[in-house]
């Protein structure tokens, strides 16, 4: 059993499988941990993001101006 740190500065995160998924510089980022990778998650366009989930096949995003549902 091998213990990995890996540090971020978020207020706003989720794990889906061995993935987290946290914002930074108003874009939703994924680290894999098993692979020790980081991509950028597409989303479709969006004001200042504040929040970002997935529950239940659906993306919701929070801005500084509104609250949207996407299906996928």
């Amino acid at each position: 059993l091998e213990f990995r740190r890996v540090l971020f500065r978020s207020t706003s995160f989720q794990i889906i499988d061995k993935n987290l998924l946290y914002l930074k510089n108003n874009k939703l980022l994924r680290f894999d941990m098993k692979a020790l990778t980081e991509n950028e998650v597409i989303l479709p366009a969006h004001e200042t993001l504040l929040t970002a989930r997935f529950e239940q096949q659906k993306l919701f995003l929070l801005t500084t101006d509104s609250l949207a549902f996407y299906s996928y």
